[in-house]
C-alpha cells in the first residue's frame, strides 16, 4: 500500500505539479518580505503561482475522477481488493495534489495582496 511516507512527493513530480512544464524548476527561494521585491519581480511571482494553481486544481479534478471511477467499478461489482488498493493510492495522490494546492493559493494570494497594498499606497489622496 503506498503511504505519503513510502511515497514521498514522487506524485507530485510525476505529475508536475511541484516543477509544470515552462515554469521554471529547481530550487526557488520564495521571498518572506514580498514588500522587498521589486514590482516587475511581485508581478513575476503573482503570475507563475497563479499558473502553478490552475495546474494543480486541474490535478486534484483529475484524481477526484479517478476515485469516482474506481468506486463505480466496485459498486458494479469489480475485484474489490484490487480496486480498494487503487483508492487508496489515489487517495494519497489526491491529498498531496490538494496539499500542494492550496500552499500554491496562499503564495499566489500574498502576491496579489502585496500587489493590491502597492496599488493603494500610490492612489491619489482626496
Amino acid at each position: 500500500m503506498a503511504t505519503p511516507q513510502s511515497r514521498g512527493l514522487d506524485f507530485l513530480r510525476e505529475r508536475e505539479i511541484l516543477y509544470p512544464e515552462g515554469i521554471e524548476g529547481g530550487t526557488r527561494l520564495i521571498p518572506l518580505d514580498l514588500t522587498s521585491v521589486s514590482n516587475q519581480e511581485i508581478g513575476h511571482l503573482h503570475s507563475e503561482w497563479a499558473a502553478r494553481l490552475a495546474y494543480a486544481i486541474a490535478v486534484v479534478g483529475e484524481v477526484e475522477t479517478q476515485i469516482a471511477g474506481c468506486k463505480a467499478v466496485l459498486a458494479k461489482g469489480g475485484d474489490k481488493d484490487q480496486l480498494q488498493a487503487e483508492i487508496r493510492s489515489l487517495q494519497v495522490d489526491f491529498t498531496q495534489s490538494r496539499a500542494a494546492e492550496k500552499a500554491t493559493d496562499v503564495l499566489m494570494k500574498a502576491c496579489s495582496r502585496e500587489i493590491t497594498r502597492r496599488v493603494s499606497e500610490r492612489a491619489p489622496q482626496d
